[in-house]
């Protein structure tokens, strides 16, 4: 009989952080890439790990970070903005959930409300 392994509890789990990025560039696809490249350039196999740098699935201009690195993060930014001068990534929103990024979320949770 196998034992079922127990998930980790909310309260020791880490914590993370949704930034919303604005890109002006003529092809988006690549800026992914530059990112996750440069972050592991900057810092390290162990550093970016650390970062625990993800982009969201359903949105393109979301990524996730570890609450404690947000400022490597935007090191990061600032470093490739530097680094490529044809591209400018920019993080307009910070939030803890993805629901604080997305405004169309926000306004219909409002008018539900609302309307009760």
């Amino acid at each position: 009989m196998k034992k079922k392994i127990n998930p980790i509890p909310k309260t020791l789990r880490e914590r993370k952080r949704y930034f919303k990025l604005n890109v002006t560039n003529k092809n988006k696809d690549d800026v992914k890439k530059i990112i996750y490249d440069e972050a592991q350039n900057f810092y390290g196999i162990n550093g970016f790990a650390k970062i625990g740098l993800m982009f969201v699935k359903d949105h393109k201009d979301l990524v996730k970070i570890n609450k404690d690195f947000v400022d490597e993060f935007l090191i990061v930014l600032n470093y490739i903005n530097l680094k490529y001068s044809g591209l400018k990534i920019e993080a307009t929103k910070v939030s803890g959930t993805i629901d604080g990024l997305d405004d169309v979320k926000c306004q219909k949770k409002e008018k539900k409300v609302t309307q009760k």
